[in-house]
């Protein structure tokens, strides 16, 4: 059973405070989802972990700016 810090929303507030675990559980659990998105768009493995990859490096970089 998850313990309720593992839900998105407090994952993300302590990804923001600067926790590299949570923001790793949070790719893990959107991985497949990013995936599927960018095989859709892409069409081609070599891209799709290359978007993927850069998604998160974005959404890392972006993370701290996020509002409450």
């Amino acid at each position: 059973m998850a313990c309720p810090s593992d839900d998105d929303v407090s994952l993300v507030s302590l990804a923001r405070l600067g926790d590299i675990a949570a923001f790793g559980r949070l790719c893990e659990r959107h991985r497949a989802s990013l995936l599927r998105i960018a095989w859709l768009e892409a069409g081609r493995a070599d891209e799709v972990h290359d978007i993927v990859q850069d998604s998160f490096a974005a959404a890392l970089t972006a993370i701290g700016a996020l509002r409450e």
